[in-house]
């Protein structure tokens, strides 16, 4: 049960979110140079990445400002995450950019802070219930 104090591993994340969403922004400048090489799907996945950190950004605003749909869109921004290191290590592997080692770290790397976030923020019952009483 929540005591109207937000949980600091709310805060944490809140603010990770945030940090990591914005420089993620600076994926479109990626996006740009991949479509002006001629690397269309690279373009693409880049753009994805751009919107995945503008929603892990948006999460982390949501997280922070103690709104209701703050879990949500939590959620929904881990869901793309991982569908976007998905796609990334599919495409490298299958277009030779990764070897098998470099598509398991891209694995380990991709699915390491959606675990934590997964785990430490929508598991936690206090966190649950904070954002139920908004």
């Amino acid at each position: 049960m929540s005591n109207g104090t937000r949980p600091t591993v709310a805060t944490v994340f809140g603010v990770l979110n945030i940090i990591f969403g914005g420089f993620g922004l600076f994926g479109i400048l990626g996006a740009l140079a991949w479509f002006s090489l001629g690397a269309p799907i690279l373009g693409i996945l880049s753009v994805g990445s751009s919107l995945g950190s503008a929603l892990l950004l948006f999460s982390g605003i949501l997280l922070v400002a103690s709104k209701k749909n703050a879990l949500s869109v939590t959620n929904l921004a881990i869901l793309v995450s991982l569908a976007l290191t998905a796609a990334s290590v599919i495409y490298g592997v299958a277009a030779g950019f990764q070897t098998i080692g470099t598509a398991i770290s891209t694995i380990v790397v991709g699915l390491v802070y959606p675990a934590l976030i997964f785990f430490l923020v929508l598991k936690n019952e206090n966190v649950k219930s904070f954002y139920a009483s908004r």
